[in-house]
């Protein structure tokens, strides 16, 4: 039996005296308490788990030490993010203390189910246990109890944008009998939610007060949580008082980390589990049990895995990540096999540090925390430091802000003294300088830079710069550094790094050299730019450089390109040289920037390219423009846009034809997909049963993929000539202007303009086969077109009415209008444009024919789908939730229209839409009616509401949205909210539309704000009205329809509407309804509250009875609305029908 993994077995201190059960319990209890205040959850874990189960036997009596010991369960698997573990140990907790009587204790239980929810994605039932807690701690009575539970349900409101968070936490401050320690906190916090309500003032105060009482009471580490809150909340309103309590913090911080070292945790109880871990592998493999020996067998495994470890790590270094990630997930499988507890965390550091590079930020994480708290728990000092380095380098990226990088850093540090010491008294012993020696070359100084220089410590960020120049200095210099670490290490971004498990270094002295030049030209890059940033005429700038250019020698690497091109082109940025020089400097850092993101290639994730120099596309763009160099402009311009979203369609399948040449690059390309997919699996190989399986399955795809690649290269090479643009596409090659022209000269007469918010605010235009560029808002016009950004983040529902009047944004919309062709009319926004209703023409008409892009580029993919002949009809499903009364009504509708069957209420479950979408008689159009949800702060929480289990909504994400395949498939979501995104770097769009263009719809109609149910019923019956069913997939027909839908609804007046409805009521008990609600809607908008009434009364029976009604008194309505009143428009307000729009080039 294989002995479990350390993780789950392992704790800190000697065997315990035979002594009784409850003492045990309380013993665990006291220690666990203290770990769980040093954040070590992974140790307080297995350490309550192996006493607790003693005590869950039937007939044990309750007591709060068992109550102690669940809630820190609950807390410890909280953490780990096994949440039904942790809602177990929560509720066990809650019932003893229910059963004691013990409200309190009960309302902390609560609490922790409450903490549960929120970290699980569930606000809603989060909201409820919050509730609850605060109500069992009232009836507790007032006091500490009752503080505690108002401050962490104002903690949570807080953390999601709710402004009662502010009377919660002053209403904890009121609590009689707080301890100082308790009052600190809750005013700390409090400062938080004062700043994010815009009292900055108050926030600096409360703060400051916090940061003094815990620094009065000795709590060093809450006083360096405080001094950091008020360096954050400081910032931008007192600077000298933001970075002087950032530099306290900073000290605070690095003390208690270093005070947290244990040495013989890291030193002889490290060794001695090692052993114990490789004992238990040769009781793995007995003798009498393998083919082999045992000692050849696990030598093998060892062999491949360590093997497979440095080869990984030194791709890694190149940059070729989808090669080193093959190479690390075999030697976590062979690892694995052995149960080498010991040697995965190395591998899983690796792995992180792959992922966190090619933008997969969220994998990283959870790869990184896994290795650091596995290495944590053996005492692997190294590793668990390298872990930590990463993970402070994930932190800058903007990732799980609840962490503090500071902290990360100051942990990693105080791993660093202790690793290098016996180097330090070894050179000290020697008469050599050892203070300022660093075995990582200086990577923590670096990532500290950027730390400190954000938080405008200017002084303290230099010196760690420059201290990193000067370690790495020194390593360029040698001919034998001293080794860094291999595994993730000093690497592409110099942002993060550690050592090899064993402090091995596999790489050869030419890619050593290569990795210090490297790390050197990437901090002098660094230190370059901060120096120009502040005095472009620093008199050290020459020579650094002089020292910068004159690294070109060393070696050809484009990541070097990358490092020396954008300094010198942020210098002359900053002395505002507008020159062909500088565009060329420009241009070369972008061009190495594409190089490196080529040489990614399979391994990009859904952030794309992570490098700490972020390309200057947008520079590069306004200056090319400015030179008149506008083709190069453009071609720059999509090169810097939606990469991601071309990287994924690229996948979408195409119908190949006859074309024999074809049918084998799509089988091929599947195939070595397939294989790419399985590599980036991630089981928990530490509980994995078939470890041996994943270990050969992992080596059979080394050995095929690589010949696979090679014949797909050879079959692009036959299809260059006839079939480029299949091979581009494949390639996720961004189009250039000449490209553009040609695919909309196939279009009889479509025309594309494409934004762009630089310096100024640019259009590019191609109408009537031309090509050119125009500046449409020059640098000193920025107010207005701010100023209408701000109205498009408003949700009010007059928003729009102001925006559609608003001088800047009919500007650009007449600008459009001058520009529009004589058949489909392709726009592609830029930046927070994509927010915009560029659709509608300058007078607010809806503009016929008018579609969406995100990306010019997507013109290629949408020719290589219209040769797509997949799919027939259509599938109308909606009121999943059981709350809009009119998303049926408009299902019933478009499918009479559409020759279908609705489906609606709890059967449009995500497993219909699955299986409807994987039917081999699939649809060419789905339509879909529900509740869209769009999460500002988190996109990828977004998605839309279907019907769940026992009548439950479910959040259908954009994962599980993504994961099906909408290939050919017209798709109409008339949900709210349904095109609503969070525009990223790089211009990439976070939502449902860039989700499913990605998955390969080719089109979409969508909502760009929340739209009134009854109005989107009446839009969309009108919309299907228009469309043309025998040409109903062509988008210019789709763009059409909708245009003349929504100019139906703007100037449809109250008799139109009951005429309509008139004629449509005898159609079936949805058209009745619809009708009789729209005859009403029409009375209120003529004024005549009585009829409105009667018809509002008569609607509400109907739905009710759920019948067809009369259509005899809706026609003899008609009669009545024939006056002056009656020609008033009720849906004329760009609420009721603006925000639809069409996206995609399908």
């Amino acid at each position: 039996m294989a002995k479990p993994a350390p993780s789950e077995d392992s704790g800190p201190g000697d065997s315990r005296p035979a002594i009784s059960a409850d003492e045990v319990l309380r013993q665990a209890v006291a220690t666990a308490m203290e770990l769980l205040r040093d954040g070590q959850h992974a140790l307080a874990y297995p350490l309550l788990l192996n006493v607790i189960d003693e005590h869950e036997r039937p007939g044990v009596q309750p007591t709060m030490t068992i109550f102690a010991a669940h809630r820190m369960l609950g807390q410890c698997t909280r953490q780990m993010r096994r949440f039904d573990a942790a809602r177990h140990h929560y509720k066990q907790a809650f019932g003893i203390a229910a059963e004691l009587r013990h409200l309190d204790a009960a309302s902390g239980a609560l609490e922790g189910l409450a903490l549960v929810e929120s970290a699980d994605d569930n606000p809603v039932a989060a909201v409820g246990y919050f509730e609850k807690s605060v109500e069992y701690a009232q009836a507790h009575g007032p006091g500490s109890g009752l503080a505690h539970a108002l401050q962490n349900y104002a903690r949570f409101l807080h953390a999601e944008g709710d402004d009662r968070a502010a009377d919660l936490y002053r209403e904890a401050l009121a609590q009689p009998n707080l301890e100082p320690f308790d009052r600190a906190i809750i005013t700390d916090n409090f400062g938080l939610e004062l700043a994010r309500q815009g009292d900055a003032a108050a926030a600096i105060e409360h703060c400051r007060v916090a940061a003094d009482e815990f620094e009065r009471l000795g709590c060093d580490y809450d006083a360096f949580k405080a001094y950091e809150n008020l360096a954050v909340v400081g910032r931008g309103h007192d600077a000298a008082a933001s970075a002087a309590a950032f530099r306290r913090a900073h000290d605070l911080i690095h003390r208690v980390a270093a005070e947290q070292i244990d040495s013989d945790h890291y030193g002889t109880r490290f060794r001695q589990r090692v052993r114990e871990i490789e004992e238990n592998t040769w009781k793995l493999f007995p003798s009498d049990n393998h083919r082999l020996p045992p000692i050849l067998e696990i030598g093998l495994l060892a062999k491949m895995g360590h093997d497979q470890t440095e080869q990984g790590e030194v791709l890694l270094h190149e940059g070729r990540y989808a090669e080193a990630d093959q190479a690390l997930r075999q030697a976590e499988a062979s690892f694995a096999e052995l149960q080498a507890h010991h040697l995965l965390p190395r591998v899983w550091s690796s792995l992180g540090f792959l992922y966190m590079s090619t933008g997969d930020l969220e994998r990283a994480w959870d790869m990184l925390q896994r290795a650091r708290m596995q290495a944590h728990v053996l005492g692997n000092a190294i590793t668990e430091q390298g872990a930590l380095t990463n993970l402070a380098s994930l932190l800058s990226r903007g990732q799980h802000a609840e962490f503090s990088q500071l902290e990360y850093v100051a942990r990693a540090r105080a791993l660093a003294d202790l690793i290098d010491a016996p180097i330090r008294n070894h050179l000290a012993a020697q008469g050599r300088p050892a203070d300022d020696f660093q075995s990582d070359a200086g990577v923590l100084d670096s990532i500290a830079f950027g730390l400190c220089a954000e938080a405008g410590a200017d002084e303290l960020a230099q010196r760690y710069l420059r201290r990193s120049i000067a370690a790495v200095q020194v390593a360029v210099d040698a001919d034998s550094p001293a080794a860094p670490d291999a595994s993730a290490a000093p690497s592409a971004s110099d942002d993060s790094g550690s050592r090899s498990a064993d402090g091995a270094d596999p790489k050869d002295a030419a890619t050593d050299k290569a990795m210090w030049v490297h790390l050197l030209a990437r901090r002098l890059s660094r230190l370059i730019i901060h120096l120009c940033e502040r005095d472009p005429t620093h008199p050290e700038l020459p020579e650094l450089v002089t020292r910068l250019t004159a690294l070109r020698a060393s070696t050809d690497s484009p990541s070097l390109t990358l490092f020396i091109e954008n300094a010198l082109s942020a210098l002359a940025g900053a002395r505002d040289e507008r020159s062909t020089e500088t565009f060329a400097h420009l241009r070369a850092t972008c061009d190495a920037y594409e190089e490196l993101r080529r040489i990614a290639g399979w391994a990009l994730g859904p952030e794309g390219l992570q490098d700490s120099i972020i390309p200057p596309y947008d520079a590069a763009i306004s200056l090319a423009v400015e030179l008149n160099r506008a083709p190069e402009a453009f071609a720059l311009l999509e090169r810097s846009k939606a990469r991601m979203l071309l990287d994924s369609i690229r996948t979408v399948t195409h119908d190949v034809g006859d074309d024999p040449v074809r049918a084998r690059e799509a089988d091929l390309w599947q195939r070595v997909s397939q294989m790419r997919a399985e590599i980036r699996r991630t089981p928990d190989v530490s509980r994995s049963q078939d470890t041996r399986s994943r270990t050969q399955r992992l080596w059979e795809i080394s050995q095929e993929i690589g010949p696979l690649e090679a014949q797909i290269a050879e079959v692009w090479e036959q299809l260059a000539q006839d079939n480029r643009a299949l091979v581009a596409h494949r390639r996720a090659e961004p189009m250039d202007a000449d490209e553009v022209l040609a695919a909309l000269t196939q279009e009889d007469g479509a025309a594309l303009v494409e934004f762009f918010a630089g310096r100024s605010l640019y259009l590019f235009r191609f109408v009537k086969g031309r090509f050119d560029c125009i500046e449409l808002l020059g640098p000193n016009e920025t107010a207005g077109y701010f100023e209408m950004l701000e109205i498009l983040a408003d949700h009010a529902d007059d928003a729009w009415d102001r925006l559609l009047t608003h001088r800047t944004y009919l500007k650009l919309v007449q600008a459009l209008d001058d520009a529009v062709g004589d058949g489909r009319f392709y726009v592609v926004p830029h930046d927070a444009l994509h927010r915009a209703p560029l659709h509608l023409s300058a007078d607010g008409r809806p503009r016929t024919g008018t579609v969406l892009l995100p990306s010019a580029s997507l013109l290629r993919t949408a020719r290589l789908q219209r040769r797509s002949t997949r799919g027939r009809g259509a599938v109308v499903g909606g009121d999943p939730t059981l709350d809009l009364t009119f998303a049926r009504v408009e299902c019933a509708i478009a499918a009479t229209r559409l020759g279908t069957t609705a489906v609606t209420g709890t059967d449009v479950t995500f497993e219909w839409l699955a299986a409807t979408l994987s039917a081999a008689n699939r649809p060419r159009l789905v339509h879909l009616a529900c509740h869209g949800y769009f999460d500002e702060r988190r996109p990828e929480r977004s998605g839309l509401l279907l019907a769940g289990a026992e009548q439950t909504a479910q959040l259908v994400t954009l994962a599980q949205l993504a994961s099906l395949d909408w290939s050919g498939v017209l798709t109409v979501l008339s949900a709210c909210n349904s095109g609503r995104h969070e525009v990223k770097p790089g211009d990439e769009l976070a939502g449902l539309t860039q989700t499913l263009l990605a998955a390969g719809a080719p089109a979409l109609l969508t909502t760009l704000r929340p739209v009134p149910d009854l109005s989107t019923a009446l839009l969309m019956s009108w919309f299907y009205e228009e469309l043309n069913l025998e040409t109903a997939w062509r988008l210019g027909n789709v763009s059409g329809a909708l245009a003349a839908a929504q100019h139906r609804m703007r100037t449809s007046t109250a008799t139109d509407l009951v005429q309509w409805a008139t004629a449509v009521a005898p159609g079936g008990a949805a058209e009745t309804l619809l009708a009789t609600k729209i005859v009403a809607r029409a009375h209120q908008a003529a004024g005549e509250m009585d009829r409105y009434l009667f018809w509002e009364q008569r609607a509400f029976d109907l739905q009710q009875a759920g019948g067809a009604g009369e259509p005899d008194a809706l026609r003899s309505e008609a009669g009545r609305c024939t006056d002056e009143r009656y020609r008033r428009r009720p849906f004329a307000a760009p609420r009721h029908w603006a925000a639809f729009a069409v996206h995609g080039a399908g």
